[in-house]
């Protein structure tokens, strides 16, 4: 019996599906034979050795990649789903989430063995075929459908975390400069994240990483020590929605609020779907691993970095989110407190941790943005399929990227609740690219599996997509229950 993998080989570098249509792969009974492309992608992008990054520089990275946004809301996360479910929800979503990391990164592996056992068996001269993009190994494995899917869910992802970080930096603008709303706020930051838009080359970005990487670690030493005063203010583990409140000779003190919520050990059974989403939206590295395993100056450590940075990770989202719930407690009726931030008090400490947050995502959204609306570009195709050039083509590209900008701000604004925002990203993009998407390469790449292993795989994308469209469904169900308040 002969089983053949249909698949297209794509163009690493963003080239017409069209002009590759042959099977790369196809299996029999007597092994796996690769068939030779047409037509291998530029590979000059690839640095050299000196320019590649270390072991310990490529887990830094890694690990800073998952503390986005969603680090922030962790604390409304566990208080969506209750500090018992918390604790172990979120190990079991980090370990299926670095499992299926490892997949991904064992699924290009296998595609590059096939590939250069060809060239060897051929005796030709060695091409190097090596991408960093997610979607160029689902179309080598499986075919343009698949890729379509996994850009579809990317664009979801990238641009949703844009929303997020627009809505994010306009609600600490509103605590710090009450002048305008929320909405507003969205609206003025527009023309700002329009200029960053128009970065056209990932190496402008990349040297802010530096000074993000010390904004995030002063943020969360500041929180750790937020946590720490706060806690000896409470009492008989009564939790209050928010300690801190102006005096009318506007000293900040230890106060709470009338409203008092006690830590639940289980939350609402309509709330669990919503922690799904938010816990997946934390675990952001799935797109980062193929990229800085391309940038590794040993590939081979790519596994370990994952192995070593997800099980950091865990252990920091479990304590960090569990303290903050228990600290600031959480409302699920008040949807529009879910970041641990919007929990500080009004002092110059605290306010310069807002602003430092705010750099950092301003950041985020020039990076998040940019491998979106590359996707966006591609399928377009300016050049190709409607012939622009010179300043036609220029003026076509950065009105697109404007567009989006708008949009983004359009659906934050519609939007206006963070957590929910989160759970809705969380679950349609993050949930499809973590969960679903590597087990299936891994099923189509590695037919000759135990079927024990082969049915872990069946049963990790079956729970995926169940868990990914109840999210969905009651996040959306809150958006509109919320707009309707």
């Amino acid at each position: 019996m002969s089983i053949e993998l249909n698949v297209s080989y794509g163009s690493i570098n963003g080239d017409n599906d069209h002009s590759y249509r042959q099977p790369l792969l196809s299996t029999d009974d007597e092994g796996i034979s690769v068939e030779t492309p047409t037509k291998f992608g530029d590979e000059s992008h690839i640095k050299g050795d000196k320019l590649k990054t270390s072991f310990w520089e490529t887990l830094i990275n890694f690990i800073k990649g998952n503390l986005g946004s969603g680090f922030w809301c962790l604390n409304s996360a566990f208080g969506r789903s209750g500090w018992v479910i918390g604790l172990v929800g979120i190990p079991v979503l980090g370990l299926l989430s670095m499992y299926c990391m490892q997949l991904l990164l064992q699924s290009k592996s296998r595609i590059r063995q096939l590939h250069d056992r060809k060239f060897r068996s051929e005796g030709g001269a060695e091409v190097k075929m090596d991408t960093g993009r997610y979607e160029d190994i689902a179309n080598i494995a499986i075919g343009r459908r698949a890729k379509v899917a996994i850009q579809v869910c990317l664009i979801i992802t990238q641009f949703g975390f844009c929303c997020v970080c627009l809505l994010f930096i306009a609600q600490h603008t509103n605590e710090l400069l009450p002048y305008f709303t929320v909405q507003e706020y969205v609206w003025l930051l527009v023309p700002i994240v329009s200029v960053l838009c128009f970065i056209k080359d990932f190496k402008v970005i990349a040297p802010t990483s530096a000074v993000a990487n010390v904004l995030i670690l002063y943020g969360a030493l500041v929180t750790i020590y937020f946590f720490i005063t706060v806690w000896d203010v409470t009492k008989d583990h009564d939790r209050c929605l928010r300690f801190y409140q102006e005096d009318e000779d506007e000293t900040t003190t230890h106060k709470c609020v009338e409203k008092e919520v006690g830590p639940q050990m289980v939350g609402a059974p309509t709330d669990i779907p919503i922690f799904f989403g938010m816990g997946m939206y934390c675990f952001q590295s799935i797109g980062l691993i193929l990229p800085m395993e391309v940038e590794m100056k040993n590939p081979r450590q790519a596994p370990k970095v994952v192995t070593i940075g997800m099980t950091l990770v865990i252990c920091l989202f479990s304590a960090f989110g569990f303290i903050g719930y228990w600290v600031v407690g959480f409302d699920a009726e008040d949807v529009t407190k879910s970041s641990i931030s919007e929990f500080y008090p009004n002092t110059p400490l605290y306010d310069s941790v807002k602003i430092a947050i705010n750099i950092v995502l301003l950041q985020t959204y020039a990076l998040q943005y940019f491998p979106g609306i590359q996707i966006v570009e591609s399928l377009i195709d300016f050049q190709g399929r409607w012939g622009m050039r010179g300043w036609k083509l220029m003026i076509a590209r950065n009105t697109l990227r404007v567009c989006i900008c708008c949009i983004t701000a359009v659906i934050a604004i519609s939007v206006p609740h963070l957590g929910l925002v989160i759970s809705l990203v969380g679950a349609l993009g993050c949930g499809g690219l973590a969960l679903i998407c590597p087990p299936v390469l891994h099923l189509v790449l590695y037919p000759e599996i135990p079927r024990w292993r082969r049915g872990c795989h069946y049963a990790i994308v079956i729970s995926g997509i169940g868990g990914v469209a109840i999210a969905f469904y009651t996040s959306l169900v809150a958006v509109l229950k919320a707009g309707s308040q």
